[in-house]
């Protein structure tokens, strides 16, 4: 059986010239649910043989209400064939607790779910009667072996909810993968957190585990201490992600009673943490490296403790004791580091951390984020540098260097040097923002590197407000990039870029046009005075032709 997915329409935006992407979507045979989906009508077409289904609204389908929910599970409950399902209502109004009571209602005729994924993100009208109800059907769901929810921004879910989600996930013991978000939800304080902890800790086939209260309400040190307890008994986790950015109350003490916790799960193979708070200090990196020394079989790291240095603070001493812990790491294929606005990291920090990643020759991509950090200099860049040439593994590469305005070209250089030698490398993601004294001799020097490396796919760079770099800059990436037949992806960001006129923007139009395997292009010029509404047009309707592009954004708007 097939079915015509209704393709996207073209899409304004204030700022942007958007192309409309082509809807290459194709539901495999015998497998997904095809859904089609306008304002006014829902039709579902369904065959007893397939065993999931994939329901995407908003962006792809239209409107989403209750009324849609309802309809939708009508054929629901005509199928005892379905076993995983996925629904996305983003970003909806008309979404209440009426809604998720008809859907959980639908669920419980279906005992056979094996794997249920609900987006809910920004449906603000959802409150705790609704996650209730929801919560309710979902007890009953015993063969239940994936669950995902996602409540980003739904201000008016508190603890109750969270207690009622409790009661709901402590009966499905079969659970191998939760992952729930509750990102921005300021109701759910400590005590939300502690009822879900002991949801926890009698799912023994648990494997991977992520937990979402990032810009929520206040928790404290005992959330932390509570949930930590579970995960001790949760000994088959291989996957742990956590977020407490900005949560008010965890202090050094609730991370090290996170690190005690972790030291228990031998089997972890991915770790992503992001505790950023203005209460913790150097001494929480100590507890965590302590930790991971345990992990001789890591494969995945993600720390983030943006906005630390705002307060006492992460500073050197810090730096330095995860980096001991992280040269430990030799099985780690993926890192991510960072530290957003840890304004106290010097060059001996990042000198620490430079060696510890020389050791790490598995490694398949890293992404480290020093945005804000005023103290980095050009010795700092340059350790970062050598310690890149070794990983002849690296296949993905992000630095964001936004804000380090101590960087000159002398530290800068080294970076494109460090990249030659890189030939597996497939992803470049460079962030120069605001880098004042960086010049067109380095982007030169940069495009000159990027040139030599054929294996890329997706190149972004960013060099808005960078003071010190003119149109130049714009013809060294043109000439850069023209031979990189590989290349899917280009973002480049030359806002408030001094010079830059419509033949430049003409000389980069014909290097893209060059690259027929380009799928996505994003390009901003906001503030570049000496373009054109008609080189802009132009540039727009060249880029058009290329036979596989999916989109296109363009800054400022063509009008």
């Amino acid at each position: 059986m097939s079915s015509n997915l209704p393709s996207k329409q073209l899409k304004e935006e204030d700022d942007h010239t958007v192309f409309p992407k082509t809807n290459k979507k194709v539901l495999p045979q015998n497998y997904q649910l095809a859904l089609e989906l306008d304002n006014e009508t829902l039709e579902l077409q369904i065959c007893k043989r397939w065993n999931a289904s994939d329901l995407t609204f908003k962006e792809i389908y239209g409107k989403t209400s209750d009324e849609t929910l309802k309809r939708l599970t009508k054929v629901l409950k005509s199928s005892k064939a379905v076993r995983e399902v996925v629904i996305q209502c983003q970003r909806s109004q008309e979404i209440t607790d009426k809604g998720l009571k008809i859907l959980g209602n639908s669920f419980e005729r279906l005992s056979c779910f094996q794997s249920i994924d609900l987006d809910f993100l920004l449906c603000n009208k959802i409150t705790d009667q609704g996650v209730k109800r929801l919560s309710e059907s979902l007890q009953r769901l015993t063969s239940l072996q994936f669950i995902s929810l996602n409540f980003h921004g739904c201000h008016e879910i508190t603890n109750q909810g969270m207690k009622s989600l409790n009661e709901g996930l402590q009966r499905l013991n079969l659970l191998e993968s939760i992952s729930l978000n509750f990102h921005g939800c300021k109701g759910i304080t400590h005590k939300g957190v502690k009822s879900l902890s002991e949801s926890l800790q009698n799912l023994s086939f648990l494997t991977s585990l992520s937990l979402d209260f990032g810009w929520g309400g206040y928790i404290e040190d005992k959330a932390v201490k509570s949930l930590s307890d579970s995960l001790q008994r949760l000994t088959s986790l291989e996957s742990i992600d956590l977020n407490f950015k900005y949560c008010g109350g965890i202090t050094d003490q609730g991370v090290k009673s996170l690190s005690d916790g972790l030291k228990e799960l031998t089997s972890l193979n991915s770790i992503s943490l992001n505790i950023g708070s203005l209460m913790i200090t150097d001494k929480s990196l100590k507890y965590l490296s302590e930790s991971l020394e345990e992990f001789s079989s890591l494969e995945s790291l993600n720390l983030e403790f943006s906005g630390c240095g705002e307060c006492k603070g992460i500073k050197d001493p810090g730096v330095k004791n995860l980096s001991k812990s992280i040269q430990k790491l030799t099985s780690l294929q993926s890192i991510n580091l960072n530290f957003l606005s840890c304004r106290k990291i010097t060059h001996q920090g990042m000198k620490s951390l430079s060696e510890s990643l020389q050791n790490l020759n598995l490694l398949e991509s890293i992404n480290l984020n020093f945005e804000g950090c005023w103290e980095i200099t050009n010795h700092s860049v340059r350790s970062i540098s050598k310690s890149l040439q070794s990983l002849n593994l690296l296949q993905s590469i992000d630095l964001n260097f936004l804000g380090c305005n101590k960087l000159t070209d002398y530290g800068l250089m080294s970076i494109g040097e460090s990249l030659e030698g890189l030939t597996s490398l497939h992803t470049l993601n460079l962030n120069f923002r605001r880098c004042d004294k960086m010049t067109d001799e380095f982007v030169k020097s940069l495009g000159e590197s990027i040139q030599k490396i054929s294996s890329l796919e997706s190149v972004n760079l960013n060099f808005q407000d960078c003071e010190g770099i003119t149109n130049q800059c714009v013809q060294s990436i043109s000439e850069s990039i023209q031979n990189l037949s590989l290349l899917k992806s280009v973002s480049l960001n030359f806002q408030a870029c001094k010079g830059i006129t419509d033949q430049d923007v003409k000389s980069l139009g014909d290097s893209l046009q060059k690259l027929t395997s380009l799928e996505y292009i994003n390009l901003n010029f906001e503030s570049c005075r000496g373009i054109t509404q008609q080189g802009l047009k132009s540039l727009i309707t060249s880029l058009q032709r290329l036979p596989d592009l999916d989109r296109l954004i363009i800054a400022p708007k063509a009008r």
